[in-house]
């Protein structure tokens, strides 16, 4: 759920509770998008998003941010502070505010424990990228930015790029994420896209839908993101054992035994060994 520097109150509760009332197990996580003070070549404030994990409040990040000021100041050069109460005295339009990068990050780490609590999400296109037409100094801050970003929210051509190690001295691989970015639930998950009726944009990942979740595909962006529907998964379908249960006594005669439980079995890392799968 995205908002600007940040939330409404009670924003992120308000969405969760309504989609526990819906019966879902989605995960709601809060991200907050800033726009920095330096433009890329095209003259556009660069965007950035915040991304926290499900265990933090509207009220704990609120917090958190409260205490750091933006670039912007009021007409009698008065700090303006990263909160709903500090904008709205200073009359400042949300559309106008800008950042210090560095400093928002130095903040972050201040308050927060990166990993545990928030990622940094990075643009390298479209409106507000950091990598547009980069050249020269443009390039220079943009690996800069790069180096403070864990994901990337970009496109399925990005994929190739964001995995090599040479980009820069120290360069790390990181995981593309394509978005819907979607305004609306208009034509969105109407299947008329693709059979299995979610949105034009979209990534697969390996992993639990949560924050760490996400966390694991930064350890692993090659093996656990992918940008298109030709992965092996999908394409090699092959028979294997869902799960195992167990249950009841273990010894004739003897009060000892298992508690009736069915163990799920993860299809990438289970294998029947032996002569002719004999075990």
């Amino acid at each position: 759920v995205t908002n600007y520097f940040f939330f409404a109150d009670n924003e992120l509760e308000i969405i969760r509770k309504k989609i526990r009332e819906k019966g879902s197990k989605t995960t709601v996580l809060g991200n907050l998008e800033f726009r920095i003070t330096q433009p890329n070549k095209d003259g556009e404030w660069i965007n950035i998003h915040c991304i926290f994990s499900e265990h933090l409040s509207t009220v704990d990040i609120n917090n958190a941010l409260s205490t750091f000021v933006i670039t912007n100041t009021t007409v009698n050069n008065h700090h303006i502070y990263c909160s709903k109460q500090s904008f709205d005295n200073s009359a400042i339009q949300i559309s106008n505010a800008i950042v210090d990068f560095k400093l928002l990050i130095s903040h972050l780490n201040s308050t927060l424990k990166l990993g545990v609590d928030y990622l940094i999400a990075i643009c390298p296109n479209g409106y507000g990228g950091f990598r547009p037409n980069a050249e020269g100094r443009s390039t220079a801050f943009a690996i800069e930015i790069e180096k403070n970003g864990q994901i990337i929210l970009g496109r399925s051509q990005d994929r190739d790029f964001f995995l090599k190690d040479d980009r820069y001295e120290g360069a790390k691989h990181k995981p593309v994420f394509v978005c819907s970015d979607a305004h609306s639930m208009e034509g969105y998950g109407d299947g008329n896209n693709r059979s299995y009726g979610v949105g034009e944009k979209y990534s697969w990942v390996k992993a639990k839908p949560t924050f760490e979740g996400l966390r694991q595909a930064i350890i692993e962006p090659d093996a656990r993101v992918q940008q298109a529907d030709e992965f092996i998964e999908r394409m090699y379908i092959k028979p294997r054992f869902q799960s195992v249960e167990i249950g009841g006594t273990i010894f004739s005669g003897q009060n000892i035994k298992f508690t009736h439980q069915t163990l799920p079995l993860n299809p990438n890392m289970v294998a029947i060994i032996g002569g002719r799968g004999t075990g």
